[in-house]
């Protein structure tokens, strides 16, 4: 959507090209494909062993039944229905109207 000031002043916009940055296609072919390299080998907290790669790491995390804090997929919610309260509220009316009174809460 368009705003009125745009329209109004439509005709003293200056269109022109918009300027390419020289090289930037060849700094892309430079660049070329970017491969994660393997994790450095560290000492678990878990149990002391040394875990040197990503399989190994996700093995041994694995094993433990530990996760790691942010690297889980979040579960999709899913909404519960509201259990159904006309049943209860004819109930609570009926005795209402049959004389029932709740003692004091001392």
């Amino acid at each position: 959507m368009t705003t009125k000031a745009y329209r109004a002043n439509y005709d003293l916009i200056e269109w022109k090209p918009l300027q390419r940055r020289p090289g930037l296609a060849r700094e892309a072919r430079a660049r070329g494909p970017y491969f994660i390299p393997d994790i450095e080998p560290y000492v678990s907290p878990l149990d002391g062993s040394v875990v040197g790669s990503r399989s190994h790491h996700r093995d041994h995390m694995r094993a433990h039944g530990v996760v790691e804090a942010g690297t889980d997929k979040p579960k999709p919610t899913t909404v519960k229905p509201l259990p159904d309260v006309r049943q209860d509220i004819r109930e609570a009316y009926e005795m209402l109207k049959a004389g029932y009174s709740q003692r004091p809460l001392l």
